[in-house]
């Protein structure tokens, strides 16, 4: 028995040798491929262009603030040399566009979206292919401001001649953009183990929150991210999404803190869950009816966030104090908060010193990435843990419940199934058996055999009771079966039918040394009509009539 577990667990180790060697070398493949991706930067050519720019009157236009109102008209000359088989690429921010070489247009960026998802955009980027020119000319961009009282801008404005720009906008946003797939494909894994997984208890909530939350967060920062504007083509959709995900991002938050502190307060909850939805539902409202818009509302999410937060330390607070939080989960909590109190400072002074480049240099987005992994990975752990406890029950109550000779369901089962029974609203049939001559066996052939016998009747049983019934010993000698059919029903005869036949087989064949009987009746139970115990006795009286009948058969003296 040792040598065949040190072999078990050889193998064991073998397998998962196996698995991590080929995860290392994916791994290697993707850095990799990152690093020689960005080897090419080395070869880049462009030229900044975003000076000489003139609004109509002849003023020099600063990209970054541009004028406030809706129509602009800003204007450059160009010579033919210089832009021809040329990329201008640049970002713009809350403006709509259409960009012309002398007259002929040649790009125009004005996003049709539904009113309730908004005008606004937030920064995308553009690569306007320009003419081929012999002669000299004028770029003329001829902008709409999103916000009357507020202008968007556009900003490095570069000319490139290979597609340099949107391979280096790949590069810088890529990785976020796998790193949010990723969240999302974990927190994804946590909510479909936690909606559908056995044993979880009170606990799926906690791991179902905990997917949620990953899944809502990783939207959020992937919105961010430029290529998945570029990807999905919908700037002003993505943008929806944004606050959207972020209006939401508190909730799952709550709910899994509150799960694993055991601070379930149902009023707080709900409460927050109602402002939630009524702040969704008025800014999707407002936006689609031209007055506040999503960006004018987020002082509101601001105000909600804060709330979550104040809650979320009262829940922590309150578990810690009462030790209703397990230690491990503690240490992570702990851990994921310090570090994002680390990364709030930092991002705090660079967006002091950055201002609109805050979203480019933010790091709490990792913080949040890592407080989702370190909890994730406890939640998995935990996931392992309560399902080997629940399979461990779950084999305990089914020995519980089982005879240790046949493998049908006990006396204890039986008792348990006739109660549930009792609340059906369906007819079935409840057949009692009884082994005859089980005396003479234990006295001629001995207990073994004895158990042999009643060990073949539990076979017959099976095999002739195929078609969904119950059977169980609750006795020495005694079976009873429960069909979830009428007696009327054909498969009540077939079954009987077969279960005669195997017995009359079974006393031609050379084991036989006593011959075997098995005495049987039977009683119908009608839901509302008839009391199941009234009938469980009918069935046992009948077996006893048959039993009477057989034995003055076989011994007719």
């Amino acid at each position: 028995m040792d040598e065949k577990r040190k072999i078990k667990k050889s193998k064991f180790d073998y397998r998962l040798v196996i698995c991590i060697g080929i995860a290392i070398v994916v791994i290697y493949l993707i850095v990799s491929t990152f690093l020689h991706i960005n080897s090419i930067g080395q070869y880049k050519k462009t030229i900044p262009y975003d000076s000489a720019w003139t609004y109509d009157n002849g003023m020099i236009v600063d990209l970054d603030n541009l004028k406030v109102g809706e129509e602009l008209v800003i204007r450059k000359k160009v010579r033919g040399d210089e832009i021809s088989d040329h990329m201008l690429c640049f970002y713009s921010k809350n403006i709509y566009f259409s960009v012309y070489v002398d007259d002929e247009l040649i790009y125009a960026f004005r996003p049709n979206a539904p009113s309730f998802i908004g005008k606004a955009y937030g920064i995308f980027p553009h690569a306007v292919n320009l003419p081929v020119r012999t002669g000299d000319g004028v770029i003329r961009f001829e902008i709409t401001n999103i916000y009357d009282d507020k202008a968007g801008f556009i900003r490095e404005m570069t000319l490139d001649n290979g597609g340099q720009f949107l391979i280096e906008l790949m590069q810088d946003s890529t990785m976020d953009f796998l790193l949010c797939l990723l969240v999302f494909t974990f927190g994804a894994v946590l909510f479909v183990v936690g909606v559908i997984g056995r044993y979880f208890s009170e606990e799926r909530y906690e791991i179902i929150s905990l997917g949620t939350f990953a899944m809502v967060a990783s939207l959020w920062v992937s919105s961010e991210t430029p290529i998945f504007s570029l990807l999905t083509g919908a700037p002003v959709a993505v943008h929806f999404i944004d606050y959207i995900s972020l209006d939401l991002l508190s909730l799952p938050g709550i709910i899994f803190v509150a799960s694993v502190t055991r601070s379930w307060k149902k009023p707080v909850i709900i409460s927050f869950a109602a402002l939630t939805a009524a702040k969704i539902i008025f800014s999707v409202i407002s936006t689609a009816c031209g007055g506040w818009d999503y960006h004018e509302l987020l002082i509101v999410t601001h105000i909600l966030l804060a709330i979550a937060v104040i809650v979320i330390i009262i829940f922590v607070a309150r578990g810690l104090v009462m030790r209703r939080m397990r230690s491990g989960l503690v240490i992570a909590l702990f851990i994921t908060l310090l570090f994002s109190l680390a990364m709030g400072v930092i991002d705090i002074i660079r967006y002091m010193t950055m201002q609109d480049e805050y979203s480019k240099a933010s790091f709490y987005r990792y913080a949040l990435f890592l407080f989702i992994l370190v909890c994730g990975i406890y939640e998995f752990f935990r996931i392992s843990e309560m399902s080997r406890r629940g399979r461990y029950a779950e084999i305990m109550e089914e020995l519980a419940y089982e005879d240790g000779l046949t493998g049908l369901m006990n006396r204890m089962a039986f008792n348990r199934e006739i109660e549930e029974a009792s609340e059906l609203k369906s007819d079935c049939t409840l057949i009692m058996l009884d082994m005859n001559d089980l005396k003479r066996v234990n006295d001629e052939l001995g207990h073994d055999m004895g158990d042999k016998y009643i060990s073949r009747i539990a076979e017959m049983m099976k095999q002739a009771f195929c078609h969904g019934e119950k059977c169980f010993r609750i006795g020495g000698d005694e079976f009873f079966v429960m069909a979830l059919y009428g007696n009327s029903d054909p498969r009540f005869e077939e079954s009987l039918n077969r279960m005669t036949e195997q017995v009359e087989d079974f006393n031609r064949s050379p084991d036989c040394k006593v011959p075997l009987g098995i005495a049987y009746g039977h009683a119908e139970y009608v839901p509302g009509e008839k009391d199941i115990e009234e009938q469980i006795r009918l069935a046992d009286q009948k077996m006893y009539e048959m039993k009477a009948e057989m034995k003055l058969q076989y011994n007719p003296g």
